[in-house]
This record gives structure tokens, C-alpha cells and sequence, in this order.
């Protein structure tokens, strides 16, 4: 079922990321470290009609996709993480779940000329620091992704060479799903104009320090955070500020369909 709906990278990286389990029984001995703790979830009745969801998770894993008449409308939010980071030792020394998502936001970040550079610099600390949340994720689990504003540096103020840079960025994030989610996600924000994308950067500029960026646009948000394990330890995400579970889609589903509609009427008398 995974194989249908995400890349061959998204394949690699979901399996390296449950190998991972391996890496931190072999530090901390915890049986809660279980490769195979990973699970589907079904949400209605899969079918050609209606509307259904189903959702894969375990530790670092959360991939979400709904349908409705047989056609998959959502595929976020979509959460990935990695601890370690970077794997320093063992048989799998050397591996980097996350390695692109993290080395081509830095290139970006080291190519911004000063100006620049002060506008995406948002903050001298992460958001771990400033609201104890461990994930340093500022959307959080949160239902509905929120983040006020769109502090940092625009697109539109990046040269040529940095807009390509940018948008192999977000395609990193986009390219753990099949190739035509990731065109549906790149269409959407193609029509939105990629002039309202924004890169934010918080915390330190160098790497070996906790750092935290996020992409964001009118349709979507894409944040990394590692600030834990002396930043070896990251966590991703890609919300849509409409489309996250389908919700978007399912209200319009509820809002006219006759069945929820005689449900909702005997639910108020």
C-alpha cells in the first residue's frame, strides 16, 4: 500500500527511518524500540465512493491520505523525523534520513548575501527553547496548522540562482510521496504564486548547533526542527493550511450528502 503512494526515495526513507529503531536500542536499551511497531489506521470503509482515510504511523512516521469517490485528495500532514540525525557510529554509521532536507537548506541559508540573510533570520532561538516543546515543531499535532504571519525572506527578494535553490528545497520535502502528489503539491503552489513563499530561519547558522527553518506559503507550510541530542535529532513536517486529513474536502462531503444530513437532523431532535 506504501509502495503505491510514495517515491522509490520516499520508500528508502520510511524503511531507514524504522531501521533507526535498531540504532537507539543498541544506546538505550528501551524495549519500547520496536521496528515493527508501525501501523496502519483505517477511517471509514475504503471505496469507489464516499469519502475514507487511512494513515500509517509509528515513532518519526505519519503518513495521512484521504479520498473521496475513489480519488486521493489529501496526502498531509505528512511527518517524518530522525534520531540520529546522523548515525555515528554502528553498522549504519554514516546514514542521514534527512540528509537533503537539511544540506540544501543550508546551501540556501550560506548563499543569502547579508541583507538577505538578516531577513530570514527570524530568531537567535529555536522554538524548543522558547515554548518547551520537545518536538520544536510550532504547528505541533495541532488539528489545523497555524503559524501567524510570514516572517522571514520571500522569494521574490532571492537572485535567480537562490529561487532554484528554494524550490529544490521544497521539492525534498515533497519528494517522499508518488511523483503525481508531488506535481499536484508544486501545481498548487505554482498557482499561488511562489513570490508568497517565505524562508524563515531560527536559532544558529552553523551546523552541529540547534537550528529550525519553515517554508511557507498561502496553501502550505514545511517545517524542520533539530534542536535535541545536541541537534541530532530531527523532525519534519508539510501541512496544508486547507487540505491537512482532507478536512476541506470532507466538510463539503458531509455539507451535501443526504445521508449525514438525516444523521445530523436525528442527532438535533
Amino acid at each position: 500500500m506504501l509502495g503505491i503512494h510514495l517515491s522509490k526515495n520516499g520508500m528508502k526513507q520510511i524503511e531507514a527511518i524504522r531501521s533507526l529503531e535498531d540504532v537507539l536500542f543498541a544506546i538505550d536499551k528501551s524495549p519500547i524500540r520496536d521496528k515493527t511497531a508501525y501501523v496502519f489506521n483505517f477511517f471509514g470503509a475504503p471505496a469507489k465512493t464516499g469519502a475514507w482515510a487511512w494513515r500509517y504511523e509509528g515513532h518519526h512516521l505519519s503518513l495521512n491520505y484521504t479520498y473521496k469517490d475513489g480519488v486521493m485528495v489529501s496526502s498531509s500532514p505528512q511527518f517524518l523525523g530522525a534520531a540520529p540525525a546522523e548515525v555515528r557510529g554502528g553498522p549504519l554509521k554514516g546514514t542521514r534520513v534527512l540528509a537533503d532536507e537539511e544540506d540544501f537548506a543550508f546551501a540556501l541559508l550560506n548563499s543569502l548575501a547579508e541583507a538577505q540573510k538578516q531577513k530570514a533570520l527570524i530568531s537567535a532561538r529555536v522554538p524548543r527553547e522558547t515554548n518547551n516543546d520537545l518536538s520544536g515543531l510550532q504547528t505541533r499535532n495541532d488539528r489545523v496548522a497555524l503559524i501567524e504571519g510570514k516572517q522571514g525572506l520571500s522569494y521574490a527578494a532571492l537572485d535567480a540562482k537562490q529561487k532554484g535553490m528554494l524550490k529544490k528545497l521544497v521539492r525534498a520535502h515533497a519528494d517522499v510521496q508518488g511523483e503525481a502528489e508531488v506535481n499536484r503539491r508544486l501545481l498548487k503552489i505554482e498557482h499561488e504564486g511562489w513570490d508568497n513563499v517565505v524562508f524563515a530561519w531560527m536559532g544558529s547558522i552553523e551546523r552541529g548547533s540547534n537550528h529550525y527553518y519553515r517554508l511557507q506559503g498561502p496553501t502550505f507550510l514545511v517545517e524542520l526542527d533539530n534542536s535535541q541530542d545536541g541537534a541530532n535529532h530531527i523532525h519534519s513536517v508539510w501541512r496544508d493550511f486547507k487540505g491537512d486529513y482532507g478536512r476541506d474536502v470532507l466538510a463539503e462531503h458531509y455539507a451535501h450528502s443526504p445521508h449525514h444530513h438525516r444523521s445530523l437532523q436525528r442527532a438535533n431532535r
